[in-house]
């Protein structure tokens, strides 16, 4: 049984998880004041249009909006705990992050400067995940909650 006095120190997070998890939170932010601000331009967007295609394309449009805002709070959602060193909350937003790269891809043709600001964004914090000193520090809080244990 370990005592508090040799109880191995908690590491120390490293200056590039700090940033990436600043750079989830920033794409999170952006995408909900995107989609906030399309579901209410959206009505408008296609005013002057049949009625049917108008229904259908502010539908189609507010539907998206909804969904990059459930993947925004993801983003907000598991930046938290990949912070606080939990290996399993990084694959999520890896996968969140690729999910985000496929979707612009998908959408090039009509993608905006602005959804490429949320690709770099999710790109780099990505990449700062994995940088040597940030798997140092997961392996490190891994072994810590291990020997709490």
């Amino acid at each position: 049984m370990t005592t508090p006095a040799s109880a191995p120190a908690a590491p120390v997070r490293p200056v590039a998880l700090t940033v990436a998890f600043w750079l989830w939170i920033v794409d999170a932010v952006r995408g909900l004041i995107t989609g906030i601000v399309t579901i209410i331009v959206a009505p408008a967007a296609f005013a002057g249009q049949p009625e049917d295609v108008q229904r259908f394309a502010t539908g189609f449009l507010i539907a998206f909006a909804v969904l990059g805002m459930i993947l925004s709070l993801l983003h907000l959602y598991f930046a938290f705990p990949m912070r606080a060193g939990r290996n399993w909350a990084r694959v999520v937003l890896t996968v969140l992050a690729a999910f985000t790269v496929l979707a612009v891809l998908i959408a090039m043709a009509s993608a905006t400067w602005y959804d490429w600001i949320g690709v770099v964004l999710v790109v780099v914090a990505a990449v700062l995940m994995y940088l040597p000193a940030s798997n140092a520090y997961f392996r490190a809080r891994k072994r810590s909650a291990v020997a709490a244990v």
